[in-house]
């Protein structure tokens, strides 16, 4: 998650986007992740660090990893991301934040 959260925070789509699987690199595209890194830093800011080992759990044929981080402008941040079972490779599936400032309550 650290380096993927450093990408993003530099601008660097090679970087963020190294450990997606096909699928998640077709939905997140350049272009879509200059939307969604410009519209996290506006609301949360630069992410900075992430408390302890993910909170994991299985459903589905999924892994769900849920990171606590820690922004500038926002803290915490709860990180999710999927990962598909089986197989040798963790590729990431899915990608979602929330936050009270990202659901509006602050």
């Amino acid at each position: 998650m650290d380096s993927m959260m450093i990408g993003m925070n530099s601008g660097n789509y090679d970087m963020f986007s190294a450990n997606f699987s096909d699928t998640m690199k077709a939905a997140m595209d350049s272009e879509k992740f200059a939307q969604l890194s410009y519209m996290l830093q506006a609301t949360i800011g630069k992410y900075m660090s992430k408390e302890g080992a993910a909170n994991v759990d299985e459903a589905d044929g999924y892994y769900r990893a849920v990171f606590t981080a820690h922004f500038t402008d926002d803290d915490p941040v709860s990180v999710t991301m999927s990962f598909r079972k089986g197989g040798g490779e963790h590729k990431v599936e899915g990608l979602w934040f929330s936050s009270k400032k990202l659901m509006g309550k602050t």
